[in-house]
């Protein structure tokens, strides 16, 4: 890298690598400590797994959270996904996974699960107040990850940065301004030393969902909160945006409904993987596959 460097940490249960591409920068500590610092305050908001965040606070005594203006996005594409899934794709699945047992101290010890509410029923957004009604834990895992990579996006633009690739464990936003691509395996589900095919990604997002990597029990981590089971009419989906929060949002969209349902609202490409390892994927995905449709 001409110029350019690479910091990794961990944060969030994730694994990050940062890559500054063909761009100097003075100070790579400072730089280093503001992602660090995004990233912890939004933990201490929507993380689920920190007893100290306000998400969980809220899950066990119902309260207003007054969101910082730029988080409101979240909310938003969380709505409206929530309203073309018919209520599939949901942040009120924190008590679904709970009780199957990927909890806080990741048990993954099965107990009683109980039916999924509805959104009007727990969550009221009014303005950038964030009401949570009922003590409900609210999970933000499908997006989260995602937005904060495209925060992180948006600093690094901010301080003139102009090529880089954010990798937060397979959720990648790459950025350049000599059009090169950059190429992304696509892991076989069912053997993580091999992949299925490349993606090539030049300045977007790629993010994928699969529930190989999270599974216990009779479970993985992608639930359909109406029957309260792991979804298994799907193996994994790639979704490809231009920005992070959209492609992480609709890996798991896409486990639930056919791509047409957001065609009208997103523009994305798409590569869904099912059980017999036969695929669908968008006219104008941008890859090269080694299996079949």
């Amino acid at each position: 890298m001409d110029n350019g460097f690479r910091f990794e940490f961990d944060a969030i249960g994730t694994h990050w690598m940062i890559d500054i591409l063909d761009s100097e920068v003075k100070d790579q500590a400072g730089l280093r400590k503001k992602v660090e610092e995004e990233i912890e305050n939004f933990s201490k908001i929507f993380s689920r797994f920190d007893p100290e965040s306000e998400i969980y606070y809220a899950s066990k005594n119902p309260s207003e959270i007054t969101l910082p203006q730029k988080y409101l996005k979240l909310l938003k594409v969380y709505k409206r996904l929530y309203d073309l899934t018919d209520g599939l794709f949901t942040p009120l699945v924190g008590n679904l996974l709970i009780d199957a047992g990927y909890d806080e101290n990741y048990s993954l010890k099965p107990k009683k699960i109980n039916q999924v509410l509805e959104w009007e029923e727990v969550i009221n957004l009014k303005d950038n107040v964030l009401e949570i009604k009922k003590k409900w834990m609210l999970d933000f895992g499908a997006g989260g990850k995602g937005f904060i990579v495209d925060i992180i996006g948006d600093l690094l633009n901010n301080q003139q940065i102009k090529s880089y690739c954010i990798d937060a464990s397979g959720d990648i936003l790459y950025k350049t301004e000599k059009g090169a691509e950059i190429k992304v395996g696509l892991e076989n589900p069912s053997n993580t030393k091999q992949v299925l095919g490349i993606a090539n990604l030049k300045n977007g997002s790629i993010c994928a969902s699969c529930g190989n990597r999270r599974k216990w029990d009779k479970y993985h981590h992608i639930f359909n909160p109406k029957s309260l089971k792991s979804v298994d009419e799907v193996l994994a989906v790639w979704a490809i945006a231009d920005e992070a929060l959209i492609s992480d949002c609709l890996a798991t969209c896409l486990f639930f409904k056919d791509p047409k349902v957001f065609q009208e609202d997103f523009s994305f490409e798409y590569l869904i993987l099912y059980p017999d390892f036969t695929i669908k994927k968008s006219g104008n995905f941008p890859g090269e596959l080694y299996t079949t449709e």
